[in-house]
């Protein structure tokens, strides 16, 4: 079994992540991390051993990065309100759900609501710990890509 995730590189849009990994590997995560962020997010611990375990990464269909220009997750007022707005816009009582696919279109049109948190792209705890993650640096190889594999 390989352990997965959508983060080497990012593509999707930010709050999106999705990382899924062996309970062994965890497991050796949890025993073995010393640094203080490898301990709190537990994953790069992992990303910064290729030698030792092996990690896919699922790709954003189109190859287009959107990790950079779409944020979609709660942290900040700004947040809400692209939420709310987009949530007002999107659902439909007794239709299905609508998608991450539908979000993103509905923002390309409206880039007046994509910009309502766009001062806080790219904030997030990865940003803060860059030059200490060893695959964030220019010129390591990156993950097995798993394109398409949604």
């Amino acid at each position: 079994m390989r352990d997965v995730s959508n983060l080497h590189p990012a593509r999707d849009p930010d709050g999106n992540d999705v990382e899924v990994l062996r309970f062994d590997v965890l497991e050796e995560a949890w025993c073995l991390a010393t640094r203080t962020f490898q301990r709190e997010h537990t994953t790069p611990f992992v990303w910064d051993q290729p030698a030792r375990f092996t990690l896919g990464n699922v790709v954003w269909p189109g190859g287009r990065d959107l990790s950079a220009t779409h944020r979609l997750t709660l942290d900040y007022d700004e947040d809400l309100r692209l939420i709310a707005d987009v949530f007002t816009a999107l659902h439909r009582p007794g239709a299905a759900p609508f998608s991450v696919e539908e979000i993103v279109a509905y923002l390309d049109r409206h880039p007046e609501v994509r910009g309502l948190n766009a001062t806080h792209l790219g904030s997030s705890w990865m940003s803060r710990h860059a030059a200490e993650l060893n695959t964030l640096r220019p010129g390591l190889p990156a993950p097995e890509s798993l394109a398409g594999a949604r």
